[in-house]
């Protein structure tokens, strides 16, 4: 059975969602986010913002972001034989000149400053995505540089080890290929092996900046909180990826 990678349309957003909230049920960051369900924790965002009215929020997010940020990329990769969605990406690409690094300079604010998309946890999603952000900055500059950016990628856990996340992978590659820019990621444990066979390597640690990020979400989520409590951990790696030569 072949797979494709397609550009996904409002119609595959259920199906998507499905998926981030089975693949990521496990994980602290999209917990305190907001972004999933957070059962065993806090129950007050969850209680203000129910499954159904989460996703609510979620899919007139992605429609916007697809309609109107001409750099954003939800794409899904679908079994062709029974066209079912078996994974997804979101590509944040900032290629083009100077439109290009404002778009990124806007998406790069934190604290207060910070875009918090209406129905996240607004404190534990500006202290998570604060995290990732402080660091896109450290390693290319407040100004910015060309980039992109694989801000997501999940498969369906009924559906892993079938390429489909190299697939995706491939997809924002081949463009920064085309347009000599870097690739950049932070690699959960499980998806490290996929992109390093992909030619990511992990950042150089210097002064300021450290090739992990690892930190505690409990404080936003409840779980793993007390005395005796292990935390509710987020623990990355920063990886990127040079351009490579086209052919042509």
């Amino acid at each position: 059975m072949t797979l494709s990678v397609h550009p996904a349309i409002a119609e595959d957003i259920p199906r998507i969602l499905d998926i981030q909230s089975t693949a990521l049920r496990q994980s602290g960051f999209f917990r305190a986010c907001g972004e999933i369900s957070n059962p065993g924790g806090f129950q007050d965002h969850d209680e203000k913002y129910p499954e159904p009215i989460r996703r609510e929020f979620q899919t007139k997010r992605l429609v916007y972001q697809m309609e109107n940020d001409p750099g954003f990329h939800l794409l899904k990769c679908v079994d062709d034989e029974t066209g079912e969605i078996l994974a997804f990406a979101k590509w944040n690409v900032y290629v083009g000149g100077p439109e290009a690094l404002q778009r990124w300079r806007e998406q790069m604010k934190t604290g207060e400053d910070m875009l918090v998309p209406e129905g996240a946890n607004v404190e534990g999603y500006r202290y998570c995505m604060g995290k990732l952000f402080d660091n896109r900055k450290l390693f290319f500059g407040e100004e910015g540089r060309e980039n992109c950016v694989l801000a997501l990628l999940a498969t369906d856990p009924a559906h892993e080890r079938r390429g489909a996340g190299t697939l995706l992978v491939n997809w924002g590659c081949d463009l920064a290929d085309k347009h000599g820019a870097e690739t950049y990621l932070e690699a959960s444990q499980r998806g490290y092996p996929v992109y390093e066979r992909r030619g990511f390597e992990v950042i150089p640690t210097t002064e300021k900046q450290s090739t992990k990020l690892h930190f505690d979400a409990s404080k936003y989520t409840g779980r793993g909180l007390g005395e005796e409590g292990q935390g509710d951990w987020a623990r990355l790696t920063i990886m990127v990826r040079k351009p490579k030569p086209t052919k042509g």
